[in-house]
């Protein structure tokens, strides 16, 4: 089930209700979006993967010899794995380039592939020596929607909606109230999911 848009402004302005300041700002729908995209793009590496499933997705591309970079999807956030000529990568520091090129015992070999990311491209180790259809498979988490008049609604679960909403609470107190108690609602966001997480894995175990 998903949370809506709607459904998290109401719920960010009940948190903001109970934050402890002196007088509250005024919060219109436009700055509150704005904060609640900041939330979710904030949160969204913290979530557990079975509630990303649906923003999971898979990139694949020809490989090109002597080519060693390759682009990254628009809506790419984080990689999941990424499969050279169907062997699965290490992934390696952007910083490590030199070491891996010239260190026998650390260099990417072709059964023992590597890549690293900078900026917008992924690179790979051993550079490609032959063309190869479909030879790199990159798995990835997609960026989270950005929340609009046409996007109303994120796909994970409305379980979710009080972690994300007082968290964009304490995004929008910090910037026009209190950074102290801003940082203590965001600081409770992150507990509850925290405990939101474990509740979920020993239901699990059980």
């Amino acid at each position: 089930m998903s949370i809506t848009l709607t459904e998290l402004l109401a719920s960010t302005r009940i948190h903001l209700a109970d934050a402890q300041c002196s007088e509250s700002a005024f919060w219109d729908n436009d700055d509150l979006t704005l904060y609640i995209n900041e939330a979710l793009l904030s949160l969204w590496s913290l979530f557990p993967s079975d509630a990303l499933r649906n923003y999971e997705d898979v990139d694949t591309q020809n490989l090109v010899s002597g080519t060693p970079n390759y682009d990254l999807p628009t809506n790419f956030y984080i990689e999941l794995s990424v499969i050279y000529n169907d062997i699965p990568c290490r992934k390696f520091k952007y910083s490590d380039q030199a070491i891996i090129s010239n260190n026998t015992y650390y260099k990417a070999l072709s059964s023992q592939p590597g890549y690293t990311i900078n900026d917008d491209d992924i690179y790979l180790f051993p550079t490609p020596s032959a063309n190869s259809t479909e030879g790199l498979e990159f798995y990835f988490l997609t960026k989270p929607p950005v929340l609009n008049g046409s996007t109303t609604s994120v796909n994970i679960d409305v379980s979710y909606s009080p972690i994300v909403s007082k968290f964009a609470a304490g995004r929008a107190v910090t910037l026009k109230e209190s950074i102290a108690e801003g940082q203590a609602l965001s600081q409770a966001a992150l507990e509850d999911l925290k405990l939101y997480i474990g509740k979920d894995k020993k239901e699990e175990e059980e």
